[in-house]
């Protein structure tokens, strides 16, 4: 109450609190229990001392009659719960910031604990699985269930190893849609500590890559179609890097050119090196009329050098 024993002795304690809807409180509690004749328990009441400081106090009340006048009376109890209170609001605050961010993130976040119970999981899971958070909560086991089974081996390994590992794992696996479909999910997690040094289990971060998923599959395939067809024409190919000056050689030219492959280093001097000094300007100059725009198709005929010496054009 902001004041001391010698001060409240003899006095009501409704003197000590600043506010009247306070006073009105606490006196209808107090008349409520002698009436009655019933304790009455109250978890957690707001005062405001004579220093306008806010308490929090959780008081017990039990009617009793004095032994010498038979006068209804109560005893109260009061605790100070002001120190939890607070935390609990703070800690309420950090949940509502906690969820405004995790809720709306557009990827799929969960939190598992150490035995693979599902704390948390964000609304974003059913964009991507088609599943409720409800769904996912209610069965531990239903993430596991929906990866396809070629990949299943592959993320129970993982699942495992993440939970025993503190850096940062991750994964690609495939997961069947709760309609159906197949889907590319890029996985991130982290096992989580707390202050303690505790393992608290392991932060989840699902991201939907499919889109980016089938374009590489396409890429590969027109790759090894194109592969295929350079073998089958027996053309040595060079991909020439314009910003880092890096030339790739691809298997069959370091054959052309009496080599093993990947026996000289991917730089564009290395092919300059190995064309016929008479030929050197007039490729570079096409090449760079090329790369000016002025030409549709840089095309020439040169002389290179094999590793033996040997030329051929």
């Amino acid at each position: 109450f902001g004041t001391t024993v010698e001060n409240i002795i003899g006095k009501s304690d409704y003197e000590f609190i600043a506010t009247k809807e306070q006073i009105k409180s606490f006196r209808d509690d107090d008349i409520e229990v002698i009436n009655s004749g019933k304790t009455k328990f109250i978890p957690e009441k707001p005062i405001t001392d004579s220093e306008n400081n806010i308490k929090y106090l959780q008081t017990t009340k039990v009617p009793f009659s004095l032994s010498d006048t038979n006068k209804p009376s109560l005893l109260g109890v009061a605790v100070d719960i002001t120190e939890r209170v607070q935390l609990e609001k703070t800690l309420k605050t950090s949940e509502e910031r906690f969820r405004t961010v995790a809720d709306y993130t557009y990827d799929w976040e969960y939190w598992i604990d150490p035995k693979g119970r599902m704390l948390y999981i964000s609304p974003s899971c059913e964009r991507i699985t088609g599943y409720s958070t409800n769904e996912f909560m209610q069965n531990p086991k239903l993430l596991t269930s929906i990866v396809h089974i070629s990949d299943a081996d592959d993320w129970k390994n993982h699942k495992h190893y993440s939970f025993d590992n503190a850096g940062i794992e991750t994964i690609e696996f495939r997961i069947i849609t709760k309609s159906g479909k197949v889907r590319w999910i890029g996985h991130v997690c982290q096992t989580v500590y707390n202050e303690d040094g505790i393992n608290i289990g392991i932060r989840g971060s699902n991201r939907d890559i499919t889109e980016r998923k089938l374009a590489e599959l396409a890429f590969k395939d027109s790759e090894d179609r194109l592969s295929k067809t350079l073998m089958a024409a027996n053309d040595g190919m060079w991909d020439w890097n314009l910003i880092t000056n890096k030339v790739y050689f691809d298997s069959r030219y370091y054959e052309m050119a009496g080599y093993v492959a990947n026996e000289f280093p991917y730089e564009l001097e290395e092919f300059q090196k190995r064309i016929h000094p008479y030929d050197v300007e007039n490729v570079m100059t096409q090449a760079q009329q090329h790369i000016d725009g002025k030409t549709d198709r840089f095309k020439t005929e040169f002389r290179l050098k094999k590793k033996l010496g040997i030329g051929f054009g």
